[in-house]
């Protein structure tokens, strides 16, 4: 079985702490099929896909990126919900209307979560799956995907957890100190672990990105001290159980989380992804900070800089980044903040691979 987290990878070696000849690029999910015809018609590609689950990896191998998240497997396997009203409940316990999720949820009690728990919502998809998939990994890193690196995205806690119950309910329980926060938190966070031994048993995938979105525009979502009362202590114990299976662990949060990256440190994650410029992250202060104590992915806005802006200043913007990394030391891979899209210029995104790919470490 070849490594799907080679260790000649950039990726790879920043992530597990050494210094590679070159700055690695991530790309933050597969890119939408909008701009994979976008990006083919550009360049006048028209080599075949490269098909994985529906999406085409051949367009981030063509651009350099170096590793890839991939988002099989995120949800349980259990249907939602139809309430009959165009509403239906997921098994997430989130009640949603049309593509938008409504501030409300089922899981407000503990008796809530005992009924969910015992009626399977939590279920896993079969390991058969895995094995199809793993299958059809080994197939494209020894061939059109060679030396690429892959992330499974599994789900975080912090953010299922308010969700589940509904932002409001959430609000009075953080308030009164309610264990129903710790109850759903150690939940979801079990129901994360048993994917990960999963992805690890079947595919042999070591890397794993938890999306957790902690930030609003401007503010992180909570204090840092409800942070650090309810949300470390069961994120070291997790990280903590992936470590001693030899993982690494990647925390994906939109948002402005700077007051929390000392507690992301704290509680065991390796690296940092999204970095959002658009919520107020300043990833300069953010890398003199901390420099090498977390790795750093991300912060290349998918709202502006890579819509709206020209090649060249896109190249302007990555070498400022890739510079000031150099010099302090820190530990950065280049990435657009989240999945790149069809709104993405073709020729921005190019132009963010291609400044990295030249830039010299010396």
């Amino acid at each position: 079985m070849v490594e799907l987290n080679p260790p000649e990878n950039p990726y790879v070696q920043m992530l597990t702490g050494y210094i590679p000849k070159r700055f690695p690029l991530y790309c933050p999910g597969p890119p939408t099929p909008e701009f994979v015809e976008k990006y083919r018609v550009a360049e006048r590609i028209s080599r075949r896909t490269v098909d994985l689950g529906g999406d085409d990896l051949l367009i981030p191998k063509l651009l350099g990126f170096d590793a890839i998240s991939l988002w099989q497997f995120r949800s349980p396997r259990k249907k939602a919900i139809n309430l009959g009203d165009g509403t239906v409940i997921d098994a997430w316990g989130r009640k949603k209307r049309g593509k938008w999720y409504l501030n409300d949820g089922v899981l407000t009690n503990e008796r809530a979560w005992e009924e969910w728990l015992t009626n399977g919502f939590f279920s896993y998809p079969d390991d058969n799956e895995f094995l199809k998939l793993a299958s059809t990994l080994q197939e494209l890193i020894q061939g059109p995907l060679a030396g690429m690196s892959f992330d499974a995205s599994i789900a975080g806690g912090f953010e299922k957890m308010w969700q589940s119950m509904g932002f409001s309910r959430f609000a009075i329980a953080l308030k009164n100190q309610s264990p129903l926060i710790g109850i759903a938190l150690e939940n979801f966070l079990t129901f994360s672990l048993g994917m990960v031994e999963r992805w690890v048993k079947c595919t042999g995938i070591k890397n794993f990105l938890i999306t957790d979105d902690m930030g609003y525009k401007g503010r992180s979502l909570i204090h840092p001290r409800e942070w650090e009362a309810w949300v470390l202590p069961r994120y070291q114990k997790f990280t903590q159980k992936l470590h001693s299976r030899g993982c690494r662990v990647i925390l994906h949060s939109d948002g402005q989380i700077e007051t929390l990256i000392p507690l992301f440190i704290e509680a065991g994650f390796d690296a940092l992804q999204a970095l959002e410029p658009a919520a107020g992250v300043d990833i300069f202060r953010v890398m003199k900070q901390y420099q090498e104590q977390i790795m750093l992915i991300g912060n290349l806005d998918v709202s502006d800089l890579l819509v709206y802006r020209s090649p060249r200043e896109v190249t302007i913007q990555t070498q400022k980044l890739l510079t000031c990394a150099r010099k302090l030391g820190a530990r950065l891979a280049i990435s657009p903040s989240q999945q790149i899209d069809g709104f993405c210029k073709p020729e921005n995104i190019t132009a963010m691979c291609q400044t990295t790919l030249n830039f010299s470490r010396d």
